[in-house]
């Protein structure tokens, strides 16, 4: 196999990239070409042989005069989160990237909270933050790889898992719009997950607000 996207390190995509052959309206392609696309643009790709795609909602396949028989197409598409918050961008960024304001509003409920946070806001730099239940029953890490980093404007960053998020900070009436992206994971359902980063966005809003 000869390999592109880093699907089957992941484990995201594992379970579906699995068996003997791939069948499409009744027929058998002993090969086929697996294309990840980001957006609009193909990022990836890479030849299986042989492959089975599952029930995956985010995956689609159609023939086409390939001698490869077959294209399958992964689109990986991002959720968004946003909110409007009543401060200076400047101290929007502050509170946003400074570890002492992190671990302050850096959770989605109130029976959690943040014990810790390390960030080194710089290209190539690295960020842990800390996440834990209030009654000790479950914590973990947070952790990932700044990709982009422009001031009081714009963070890219790269999970461990190898997912892509993207914060943006624009200006607006004497506030704050701050619209955050992020790859989905495959656990959990998209409103689940959209719900959860859109808490973290709230605390983030009201901290800001009160601060």
């Amino acid at each position: 196999m000869k390999k592109g996207y880093n699907i089957a390190d992941s484990g995201r995509f594992c379970k579906y990239l699995a068996g003997l052959a791939w069948i499409v309206s009744g027929w058998y392609y002993p090969t086929a070409e697996l294309r990840v696309f980001r957006g609009s643009s193909a990022v990836e790709q890479w030849t299986v042989n042989p492959l089975v795609v599952g029930s995956n909602p985010t995956l689609g396949a159609k023939q086409n005069d390939s001698p490869k028989g077959v294209v399958l197409y992964i689109i990986v598409h991002m959720i968004t989160v946003e909110t409007t918050v009543q401060v200076p961008v400047e101290k929007a960024w502050e509170f946003w990237t400074k570890p002492e304001h992190v671990v302050k509003w850096n959770f989605a409920s109130d029976d959690w909270e943040s014990t810790s946070a390390e960030n080194d806001l710089k290209e190539g730099g690295r960020f842990k933050y800390n996440m834990a239940a209030k009654d000790g029953s479950t914590s973990f890490d947070f952790e990932g790889t700044y990709v982009s980093v422009n001031d009081q404007t714009f963070i890219s960053y790269t999970m461990d898992d190898g997912r892509k998020v993207t914060v943006t900070f624009e200006p607006v009436d004497g506030g704050t719009h701050i619209v955050e992206s992020f790859d989905p994971e495959t656990e959990n359902s998209e409103e689940m997950q959209r719900g959860g980063w859109q808490s973290i966005l709230n605390n983030f809003k009201a901290y800001a607000e009160r601060s």
